[in-house]
């Protein structure tokens, strides 16, 4: 009995004949796994929420910092 067989471990199928990877949705052609220019979301929103949180980060570290210099 080989260890891949032991009653303790579940078996596994043989993906040796598979040369590509395969997507992550099962599909095997890469027009159904990807997105049109049509499809694709507009992110201009989240990115500007973005650069604001990143800005109110970086003016309260800069606020702490400068209250423990003026200590």
């Amino acid at each position: 009995m080989s260890p891949a067989e032991s009653p303790g471990r579940p078996s596994v199928p043989d993906t040796s004949s598979d040369t590509a990877p395969r997507p992550a949705t099962g599909s095997a052609s890469t027009e159904a796994t990807e997105l049109t220019k049509d499809q694709e979301p507009t992110v201009t929103g989240t990115l500007f929420l973005m650069a604001v949180f990143l800005m109110m980060i970086a003016g309260f570290w800069s606020m702490m910092y400068d209250m423990l210099i003026h200590r």
